[in-house]
């Protein structure tokens, strides 16, 4: 069928009678202000993720920098002060001693004055090179210490006489 007659007489229809004669009236019920509180979360979450999320990850990333720098920190100061309280038993031993102190001061001068230009992967190396350290100083530590340098003697008279029947069979 064609269109109605109705249709042809008015010619353009105005927005209020479409409305009239298009549109879905619906009551004002609970699943209708659910759908509309759910669409309004929705889009405040959505807001919530492209603009404030950002923000907290910068933050915590920075956060996470400034506390890898203090945790640094605490380590080398505890490091180069257990290193202060060995107390080697020989002059061989001190040595050692003097050549680790020597290097944990060099770094630590480094890390000091470079703090702010370091990365958080430099961080993390650095870290993990004074945690080597303190397992060395854990070994100076223990009862008796255990160094990595060995004292050894030479029995001089048995050498001379080893020495001499060689020099004798010859």
């Amino acid at each position: 069928m064609g269109p109605s007659l109705e249709l042809l007489n008015m010619g353009t229809p105005t927005r209020k009678e479409l409305k009239a004669r298009y549109s879905v009236r619906r009551k004002r019920d609970i699943v209708t202000v659910f759908a509309i509180a759910l669409f309004l979360l929705l889009v405040f979450f959505q807001l919530f993720l492209t603009l404030v999320v950002p923000g907290l990850l910068k933050k915590r990333k920075a956060f996470e920098f400034h506390v890898a720098k203090l945790e640094m920190s605490v380590q080398i100061d505890s490091l180069r002060g257990g290193l202060s309280r060995v107390k080697p038993d020989s002059e061989l031993h001190q040595g050692e001693v003097a050549t680790v102190c020597g290097v944990t001061d060099q770094l630590a001068m480094y890390t000091r004055e470079s703090l702010d230009e370091l990365s958080l992967k430099q961080i993390f190396q650095l870290k993990r090179i004074f945690g080597q350290y303190e397992a060395v100083l854990r070994r100076w530590q223990e009862k008796p210490p255990r160094y990595y340098t060995i004292e050894e003697k030479i029995d001089m008279p048995t050498l001379v006489n080893g020495l001499k029947k060689e020099i004798e069979e010859d």
